[in-house]
């Protein structure tokens, strides 16, 4: 019959199989003209995004999916905290970055960071669009 034996010092010996490989944070670049900037998970910044505006993560990623521009301008900034963090002190500057590549490129880049596949925010059509569109419709008759 074997009797586990405790090493001599009380102390458990090395472990008998290798710790768990954790998967490295995820990242992905940017491009924003001659730029690159890294996009990474953090999570130092998702917990400053949260005391900043108030709100859970989850809750901004879901306000972000239904358009909020707001929520989405704060997560690209706090992907951007763990390598530009000197660059982007204020969430306005994230805000910059939106309107020099565009919304979706954005969304895209957030989408493939988080690992999921949402639908892209719905875009906001302004009144003036929508009239010139109801214009140019052509008319039954």
């Amino acid at each position: 019959m074997d009797v586990p034996v405790s090493p001599p010092n009380g102390h458990a010996g090395p472990p008998t199989s290798p710790a768990p490989v954790t998967p490295p944070r995820r990242e992905l670049p940017l491009v924003v003209g001659d730029c690159i900037y890294t996009l990474v998970e953090s999570m130092n910044a998702y917990c400053r995004l949260e005391t900043m505006l108030g709100k859970p993560t989850s809750t901004l990623v879901l306000e972000a999916a239904s358009g909020s521009m707001t929520a989405t301008r704060a997560l690209l900034w706090s992907h951007l905290q763990a390598r530009h963090s000197a660059e982007f002190t204020l969430v306005e500057q994230a805000g910059a970055l939106v309107d020099i590549v565009g919304l979706e490129t954005v969304w895209q880049q957030l989408q493939a960071l988080a690992g999921v596949e949402a639908p892209a925010p719905a875009r906001v059509i302004s009144r003036q669009v929508r009239r010139a569109r109801l214009r140019k419709a052509p008319r039954g008759g």
